[in-house]
């Protein structure tokens, strides 16, 4: 029994079968994944290694020689390129498109391992990066606000930043721009020499001052009391208190009890008591604090990137995907953060703005193939009445063009496939095909139905007659 006459004789398994492949298509288009261009592994691992302040000369011959040779005899190696430049070494690798990248990558960076002995050691580890040429942020948001530049910037950090790459399928969210806060601590270097102390000096007194150690805990009752002594500065001013030279320390421990017999309670006060008292019983040295030598500001890191949007400077958030991630839905749930986050960030005086949205070029992809789907099923619709004088005839068409759309994202979904731009313009393609093959069909049956055969028998000779032309130009 051919296919034809099984579908007529069958009806109700006929239109069964219709409506479950209406029905997984459907559920398969809401969860299928979306994505701009298909999956691509291009084949060329990168190489970075950071070597600060070394000449283009040095970089070569002690960073990118060595890394050359021994990636070299990679197998599947079809090219190496390299940059030497100030302060850093990037070396290019490319593989066959055959080659599994993934494989190709691990092999690269056991090479390395081999020879990382042999580069320098202030040197920085080589980093292996694969080449995606499709790794763009999903969304790009642009943050201004009222407050302080580097307030701005620890509150986007906070707020934005943190709560972000909590959302499901996001990768990471990188800010750009703004300004970051820095405690800089300014010496005079005639007052250095004056008093005998070096850069190594402060450092380490600085260092010993700002600590907090854990003192073990108390026990009362049934509940354990962790005791933690707080030394840490709370303030910029107190790190102008900081004693520095070790040979006065140890003078005010040898005589602790005379020079804190005042029993000054706060820093400052202590600090300025035992200041006084030790010139009085220490005549020979001199307590030597950070404010002698030099003076602590809070002030900016050195600006490191600039982001500007419509003309005015800003701070810029680039959100990554996870790569298995479907990037309508992660843009869904960002944005549903963004209104959740809403209230802090305005209690703030915070403003956001999407700039830039992936997931736009996504639906308007999908948005183009439905609206040329049903203009099409239309177009067919009007265009074969005057021939076939049967609007149930030109109805046929409206009806195979959806059935068969939507069954293809079943199949899409069991083979892998992401609703993209190049398996959208396949599908469009497919489209225009079945109609094409819907007007052979009913064409080559409304000429059976003029040569006298009934409706059920014209329809099986004259589908029968053209299956397998229109299966194999298909």
């Amino acid at each position: 029994m051919s296919l034809p006459r099984y579908a007529i004789q069958q009806r109700v398994t006929t239109v069964m079968l219709s409506a479950g492949i209406i029905f997984l298509g459907m559920i398969s288009a809401v969860s299928i994944q979306k994505e701009l261009f298909p999956p691509l592994n291009f084949p060329q691992v990168t190489v970075i290694t950071d070597y600060a302040n070394a000449a283009p000369e040095e970089i070569e011959t002690l960073i990118t020689r060595p890394l050359e040779e021994t990636i070299s005899s990679t197998s599947g190696l079809r090219e190496l390129k390299s940059i030497s430049q100030e302060g850093k070494s990037t070396i290019f690798a490319s593989f066959g498109w055959n080659e599994n990248i993934d494989f190709a990558a691990l092999s690269v960076r056991e090479k390395i391992d081999l020879v990382k002995e042999r580069l320098p050691k202030e040197s920085g580890d080589p980093i292996v990066l694969k080449f995606d040429p499709l790794a763009r942020p999903i969304m790009i948001l642009s943050i201004t606000g009222k407050m302080q530049p580097g307030d701005l910037k620890i509150q986007t950090e906070r707020i934005l930043k943190e709560n972000l790459e909590k959302v499901e399928g996001v990768a990471s969210a990188s800010i750009s721009g703004g300004l970051d806060r820095e405690i800089q601590v300014l010496l005079d270097q005639g007052r250095l020499q004056t008093a005998q102390v070096s850069i190594l000096d402060v450092v380490d007194a600085i260092d010993q001052a700002n600590i907090s150690y854990p003192a073990g805990s108390i026990k009362k009752g049934l509940y354990e009391y962790l005791i933690r002594t707080v030394g840490e500065f709370r303030s910029v001013p107190e790190i102008g208190y900081t004693v520095i030279k070790t040979d006065i320390k140890q003078e005010l421990k040898r005589h602790a009890d005379t020079f804190l017999e005042k029993g000054a309670t706060s820093t400052r006060e202590t600090l300025d008591t035992l200041r006084e008292e030790q010139g009085r019983s220490v005549q020979s040295k001199r307590l030597v604090m950070v404010r002698d030598i030099g003076e602590a500001k809070d002030t900016f890191h050195e600006q490191t990137s600039i982001s500007r949007y419509n003309g005015k400077e800003n701070i810029s958030i680039a959100i990554q995907k996870q790569g298995s991630a479907n990037t309508v839905k992660v843009v869904d749930r960002i944005k549903r953060e963004l209104k959740f986050l809403r209230e802090d960030l305005e209690a703030q005086g915070i403003a956001y703005e999407i700039i830039y949205d992936h997931s736009v070029f996504i639906r308007n992809s999908i948005a183009s193939v439905r609206d040329a789907g049903i203009i099409g099923a239309l177009i067919a619709t009007f265009c074969l009445f005057p021939f076939f004088k049967n609007w149930l005839s030109s109805l046929t068409v409206s009806i195979v063009i959806p059935i068969s759309t939507i069954g293809t994202f079943f199949i899409f979904q069991l083979q892998g496939i992401t609703l993209n731009t190049m398996s959208l313009g396949g599908l469009a393609i497919g489209m225009g095909m079945m109609v094409d093959n819907c007007i052979v069909v009913i064409e080559n049956i409304f000429r059976h139905r003029e040569q006298g055969k009934s409706p059920v028998e014209a329809a099986v000779v004259g589908a029968n007659e053209v299956l397998w032309p229109v299966v194999s130009s298909t």
